[in-house]
């Protein structure tokens, strides 16, 4: 419904005022202009737009103020074939929170700062600090190096300074208070720092 001033589709183009149009064909616009905003490029529009099919988009995809949202179950997904790259960064600081490329590493960045990264083919886990688990008197690991009287796995991370420490190859020590008690050696051989009672 609505008026034309002209002739739609062909002929000589003129001004078009139309509150409805409805269409069994294909729509095809040849007009190259980009877009930089949701009020530029060769189509937009005030209102949103409803696609029932597939969307394909040749060039970058720009969500300005918004998120992208997969509604419909656990049959939809996100898929990316081939190579990608993809990254999501904090939209107050523009900082990088998780970072994935195909055939590389899976990288989670709070604030930045690189704390997990996955490899995508050994599985490895590789953590940039030390890791908590959420119990206040649960088990963590330490990110730096054991010593003999430093322990790096620690039963209660409340306690850090108790736990099993490392001397040099096939020797593991437990660690008390930040001292050595207990010694065991590559061939199972205990020494006691202190008294046994």
């Amino acid at each position: 419904t609505g008026t034309l001033d002209g002739i739609l589709g062909s002929g000589t183009p003129a001004a078009a005022t139309v509150t409805t149009l409805v269409t069994s064909g294909i729509i095809s616009v040849d007009d190259v202009t980009d877009t930089t905003s949701g009020t530029t490029g060769s189509i937009h529009t005030d209102g949103g737009l409803g696609v029932a099919k597939k969307l394909f988009v040749g060039g970058a995809a720009t969500f300005d103020g918004g998120t992208l949202d997969i509604n419909g179950g656990s049959t939809d997904y996100l898929t990316m074939n081939g190579g990608y790259n993809v990254i999501a960064r904090n939209s107050t600081t523009g900082t990088t929170e998780y970072h994935s490329q195909s055939g590389a590493n899976i990288l989670l960045r709070p604030g930045g700062a690189t704390a997990l990264t996955l490899a995508p083919t050994t599985f490895l886990a590789t953590f940039a600090g030390t890791v908590v688990l959420s119990n206040a008197a649960g088990p963590t690991l330490l990110n730096e190096a054991a010593t003999a009287t430093n322990p790096t796995l620690i039963p209660n991370r409340a306690d850090p300074d108790t736990g099993i420490g490392w001397v040099s190859a096939n020797i593991l020590t437990l660690i008390t208070n930040g001292a050595e008690a207990l010694r065991l050696d590559a061939s199972q051989n205990a020494t006691f720092v202190g008294a046994i009672s």
